[in-house]
Parts: structure tokens; C-alpha cells; sequence
């Protein structure tokens, strides 16, 4: 009776034949030969363009939902007090206006601040601001049609 032992690798704690660890090896060089030099192999692709929008807090506490911007899969949303928001003052994001209101559900952002945040789309979120007449911004890196189509082939 013809028995074969395989040898075991271990990667991180989980065990690896070595019969499967040739094949993946396998795969990534036939992957290598067939990327044209400089392509771009990691995911998210980077992007051409960025969108930005400034949206004013017209009335102090007030809730106002943040606009219709669509963020890419992979692509974060860039919210950001402005650099030039009233010192004493402070920006709030939440996910209602409700939220956006009260200080212990809300996520606040002095002058000059940002965060990062992985939404489908900007108007999914309100923010509002202690001080009338400051702003927000509003960033996301931005796809065309071909990009996003060539993608996903």
C-alpha cells in the first residue's frame, strides 16, 4: 500500500499542505506574468477626480442633512470642520438629525478637525454646528464610468 505524507506549513497559525501552498504560488506568478508593468494591482484603484462640497450651519443647533455625494466601494467620505470655524465653536455628524442634536450620540469636530467615514453616501448622515455662519466640508475621491467599469473586469 503506496502511503503519501504530505508536509504541513504552518502561515499564521493555520496549516498548509505543501501540495496546496505550490499551487498558490502557482496562481500569484501566472497573475505576475500576465499584469501589464505598472499596473495598478491593489483595490481600492486610485482615482482621477475628487468631489468636494462646503455646506453652511445657517442656524446654530439646527440639524441639516449632509448632501447627496455617492462614495465609491473602498472610498471613504472625508467630513472636516473648516479650518476657519469659530474657535469656541465645534461641528457634530450623526447618523439622524436627532443624533447630529445631542451631545452624547453625537460625533463633534472642532475647527480645522475631520474624520473618515465608510457610508454608501454623504446624505445617510446630518451634521450641525454650535455657531451660525461656519462650515463643513465635504471630500470623496470620485470614479467615471469607464473606471468603475474597468474595475470591475
Amino acid at each position: 500500500m503506496d502511503v503519501k505524507v504530505q508536509e504541513k506549513v504552518s502561515i499564521n497559525g493555520l496549516s498548509i499542505s505543501d501540495q496546496l501552498l505550490a499551487q498558490i504560488r502557482d496562481l500569484l506568478t501566472d497573475i505576475k506574468a500576465k499584469t501589464p508593468v505598472g499596473a495598478h494591482l491593489s483595490y481600492p484603484k486610485n482615482t482621477a477626480a475628487i468631489q468636494v462640497l462646503r455646506a453652511p450651519v445657517l442656524v446654530a443647533n439646527r440639524a441639516y442633512q449632509c448632501p447627496e455625494l455617492s462614495i465609491p466601494d473602498g472610498m471613504s467620505l472625508v467630513v472636516k470642520s473648516a479650518p476657519y470655524n469659530n474657535a469656541a465653536g465645534y461641528i457634530r455628524i450623526g447618523q439622524t438629525a436627532a443624533e447630529c442634536l445631542n451631545i452624547n450620540s453625537s460625533f463633534p469636530l472642532v475647527p480645522n478637525e475631520s474624520v473618515g467615514l465608510y457610508v454608501v453616501n454623504a446624505n445617510k448622515l446630518y451634521f450641525s454646528g454650535t455657531v451660525a455662519g461656519d462650515f463643513v466640508y465635504f471630500l470623496v475621491e470620485t470614479r467615471n464610468h469607464r473606471e468603475f467599469i474597468e474595475e470591475i473586469i
